[in-house]
């Protein structure tokens, strides 16, 4: 009952529905972040720059709203990624997955979309600091201990502190990261999704009924190779190049025949 409930509201483009809900809200966490930000800027006149006022409580309201936003924004992409999970897509409702991954990662202004990483400036070093020499031990008489290196989930922490403050968006990024792999399920050929038509699954089991198991039908990919395809020059409209770089290898991935188990 749950699956064919499911499947009606695929029919009547679900898919559609959450995209513009995700681009929607997406727009109104930035009205609320520029609001806030223009709110926490000091004040300038004739003395000079006066401090920012203080919080009051529309501030305080406009936090719980873009809170409100951001949760709103992701419970939305973990639906997609639900689906996509278990659910035969569409070539157009991949395509526009796709296209809604571009615009959240690219945004509307510099400040909005994700940033790019500097790995010399928003990635922390993996290396704790070396001790601190005096001057009297100089010139050296002993070789420098060796760099100690960080655990990984240090590192992590560190890598996430730093993009914060630096600018990072890791609200929007968690959404994105969920919808990129909202993707690769869609473009998974390792298992078996359930055709919305039928409430069963693939006629032919394991396999995508985008590019079916024995099959050179690629028809059904065009809107798909039209946004992913290697060769051509879509790259160029995507600010973070390597989250195409990941939906392309997904991409590929489809196109390659499944090994045989028994072979």
């Amino acid at each position: 009952a749950v699956l064919g409930a499911t499947d009606q509201l695929l029919v009547a483009n679900l898919v559609d529905n959450l995209i513009a809900f995700i681009k929607e809200w997406t727009r109104r966490t930035n009205l609320l972040e520029q609001e806030l930000s223009n709110a926490s800027r000091p004040a300038q006149n004739m003395f000079g720059l006066q401090p920012p006022p203080a919080e009051n409580e529309e501030a305080n309201f406009t936090k719980v709203h873009l809170k409100f936003g951001y949760d709103q924004r992701l419970m939305a992409a973990e639906i997609i990624f639900y689906l996509t999970y278990h659910t035969q897509c569409t070539s157009d409702e991949v395509g526009s997955i796709i296209d809604l991954i571009k615009d959240l990662s690219n945004g509307t202004t510099e400040t909005n979309g994700l940033k790019l990483l500097d790995p010399f400036h928003d990635v922390p070093n993996a290396y704790y600091d070396p001790p601190t020499i005096a001057n009297n031990q100089f010139p050296f008489t002993q070789p420098l201990p060796p760099l100690r290196e960080k655990d990984t989930v240090t590192w992590q922490h560190e890598l996430v502190d730093q993009v914060w403050k630096s600018g990072g968006k890791p609200q929007l990024l968690q959404s994105v990261s969920i919808l990129v792999l909202s993707v690769v399920c869609a473009l998974n050929t390792r298992t078996e999704l359930v055709d919305r038509h039928t409430h069963a699954i693939n006629s032919f089991g394991t396999g995508n009924a985008l590019f079916p198991p024995q099959s050179n039908d690629t028809q059904q990919l065009l809107s798909i190779h039209s946004r992913l395809n290697p060769m051509g020059t879509e790259s160029r409209d995507w600010k973070r190049v390597d989250i195409w770089g990941i939906l392309v290898a997904s991409y590929a991935l489809l196109l390659r025949s499944l090994p045989s188990v028994a072979s």
